[in-house]
C-alpha cells in the first residue's frame, strides 16, 4: 500500500510549486519504471487497474493506464538482472520522450 501512496504522489500534480521540465519527466520516468518493477514482480494487470482508480483525476488515471499497458506488453524476465535493467530501461524511455521537443 506505501508503494500505491507513493506512486500516487508523484503521478498526482503538486500545485504548491512549479516543477521544471526536467522535475516533471524525472518524476514520470519513476512511475514507469515502479509500474516495470511491478509488473516484473509479477503484479497482476488487475491490481494495476485498481491502483488507477485510486487517482481523481481522470487525465491522471488514463495516463497510468498508458504507462501500465506500454509495461505489460513487455514479457516478464527470469533473472534479477535482467529485470532491473528492463524497468531502469523503461523509466529511461519515458523520460526521454518527456524530454524530446515537440
Amino acid at each position: 500500500m506505501l508503494r500505491v501512496f507513493f506512486i500516487a504522489c508523484l503521478v498526482v500534480p503538486n500545485f504548491a510549486f512549479a516543477l521544471s521540465p526536467d522535475q516533471e519527466c524525472q518524476q514520470i520516468a519513476e512511475v514507469a519504471a515502479a509500474v516495470m518493477q511491478q509488473r516484473q514482480d509479477g503484479v497482476p494487470y488487475s491490481t494495476q487497474q485498481r491502483i488507477s482508480q485510486e487517482f481523481s483525476s481522470e487525465e491522471t488515471k488514463e495516463f497510468y493506464m498508458d504507462i501500465v499497458e506500454d509495461a505489460y506488453t513487455e514479457k516478464q524476465l527470469n533473472t534479477d538482472t535482467a529485470k532491473e535493467q528492463a524497468t531502469q530501461a523503461f523509466g529511461k524511455s519515458y523520460y526521454d520522450r518527456c524530454m524530446a521537443p515537440e
